[in-house]
């Protein structure tokens, strides 16, 4: 039945936050937010050092022309200590119009050149980078490159917070005596004040976009579990037969199609409860009244004749019995149904098993005059439980027996076969009669619980219609198959395939027997 796309009373009080689309989305959101902001911290850890790394490129590039202007100076003033005679304007103007300020420092870190205006610095020592002034000094002596070291001051160092540069090295054949240092204001974060409102512009835009998508996505994934809900609530309701679209390969796919499956068969076995109980109670209805009136009559004193009497007491305790009959044929297909029969498996010869039914059945046959004839090879096995293979047998000889008529024909017949349905080596029992047969549109529904297979037998006797509803589900619990083939006015044959124990001798000679009645019963 179709589904309406709404939830129960109680599913409406549930808060959106707590339902399950909910929970997808904000899982979904905070999955998003911590990946975007993982991305927007590495990339401000990147741009961090990435500008470090440029500005300290920048600043070993500029020291190579600046370090050449300085040995010139150096060269071209005899008397260096002279500010007035160090200071060149070009320099000046350099270090302005780069936003630098450079030093020129002795090896012992006495400032010789400062290029801020008022040459604050002029002649003031800084004893903690004389080391390092010295050591890059001396390094370049004799060599061509410019060598030099980056420092970072700390807080209680000269410059802190911003970035150093100490070079040194020869222009042609001077030999640098002094070292030049290059100081950088500390630009914080150049890259990011330039690049990080747009990145989180992108941030918030991509957050957006990515919860749409996961409202959409999530409902579409909740709204198989929504339809679930309402089934759900819809059997618990008393609607069993519910059909839930939107099955497929995937895992909410595939539980659509369990409980799919689920909702058939309880719907199947809640609709068989009902017919067993109304089928049930039309059986026992007529022996029930028939009970009923010959007591009541017997209890009256309205059958006063002896011989009536005991008729009625035979009536009685035939009905009785059959009414007995009937519970233990329930009982046993309940069990059988359920799953509640183990079986015993062992090697069950089917010469001898054959030969116990022949044992059971010859009366009966003997008394309708019908032939009956077994055939079987010695050497083959049933791997099965020989009680209910005896009971399997019986209820399809007794029906045989049953629907055939006067001086008819049943026969059992066993072969071993390759390969069965159910895979493996296997016996083939076929129980073939001559009798009334089965209609055509009966055949469908023969296995079914009270299904006759035809108005009347043989003889006028009728049975419950239990018996092949157990022969199946018997043949089902030793993992083997049944089929019938049948034309009316000409005969039924039942087909068992079951599985083999093993062959036990080469020999294929088939032993037979047969017992008809005397032609004058």
């Amino acid at each position: 039945m179709p589904l309406p796309d709404t939830c129960s009373h109680e599913t409406e009080k549930l808060r959106w936050r707590d339902s399950l689309q909910g929970r997808l989305i904000a899982s979904h959101v905070l999955v998003i937010v911590f990946a975007l902001g993982l991305v927007v911290l590495t990339s401000s850890i990147f741009l961090f050092r990435y500008e470090r790394t440029v500005e300290e490129e920048r600043l070993a590039q500029l020291a190579v022309p600046l370090m050449a202007e300085v040995n010139i100076v150096r060269v071209g003033n005899q008397v260096p200590e002279v500010r007035t005679k160090l200071k060149i304007d070009v320099l000046d103007a350099q270090a302005d119009a780069m936003e630098l300020r450079i030093l020129i420092v002795d090896t012992d870190g006495t400032v010789r050149y400062d290029t801020s205006e008022d040459d604050s610095l002029h002649k003031q020592s800084f004893p903690e980078y004389a080391d390092i002034a010295a050591d890059v000094v001396e390094r370049s002596q004799g060599n061509r490159d410019l060598q030099y070291v980056f420092l970072r001051p700390s807080r209680e160092e000269a410059f802190a917070g911003q970035q150093l540069l100490i070079a040194a090295g020869t222009t042609g054949i001077w030999d640098a005596k002094r070292a030049l240092v290059i100081v950088s204001d500390s630009r914080r974060f150049p890259l990011l004040g330039l690049f990080l409102p747009r990145l989180v512009a992108v941030t918030g835009i991509s957050l957006i976009i990515a919860s749409l998508l996961g409202f959409l996505f999530s409902r579409r994934i909740a709204r198989p579990v929504h339809r679930l809900t309402v089934a759900a609530n819809a059997m618990s309701g008393g609607a069993l037969a519910q059909e839930v679209p939107g099955s497929g390969p995937d895992e909410i796919g595939r539980l659509v199609s369990s409980f799919n499956s689920m909702s058939q068969q309880v719907s199947s076995t809640y609709q068989s409860q009902r017919d067993l109980l109304a089928d049930v109670a039309h059986e026992l209805r007529t022996p029930l009244t028939s009970v009923q009136g010959y007591a009541k009559a017997l209890r009256d004193g309205v059958i006063e004749d002896e011989h009536q009497k005991q008729q009625a007491l035979t009536i009685i305790g035939r009905e009785s019995e059959r009414m007995a009959n009937l519970i233990v044929q329930l009982l046993d297909l309940a069990r059988l149904e359920s799953g509640q029969t183990n079986l015993t498996l062992n090697a069950v010869r089917v010469t001898g098993l054959i030969q116990r039914i022949e044992d059971r059945f010859r009366p009966e046959a003997s008394a309708k005059q019908i032939a009956f004839t077994l055939s079987s090879p010695e050497d083959i096995a049933i791997r099965g439980d020989e009680g209910r293979l005896l009971q399997i047998l019986s209820n399809l000889i007794s029906n045989s027996i049953r629907h055939t008529p006067m001086g008819g024909l049943v026969s059992i017949t066993a072969c071993a076969v390759g390969v069965i349905p159910s895979g493996g080596p296997g016996v083939r029992l076929i129980v073939h009669d001559n009798g009334e047969g089965i209609p055509i549109d009966r055949l469908p529904q023969i296995f079914d619980r009270f299904e006759r297979g035809g108005t009347a037998s043989a003889d006028g006797s009728q049975g419950f219609g239990l018996g092949l509803a157990i022969v199946r589900q018997l043949v089902d619990l030793h993992q083997g198959t049944i089929s019938v083939n049948s034309e009316p006015g000409r005969g039924t044959t039942f087909t068992i395939d079951l599985p083999s124990f093993g062959v036990q001798s080469p020999t294929d000679r088939p032993v037979s027997r047969s017992s008809a009645a005397p032609a004058s019963m």
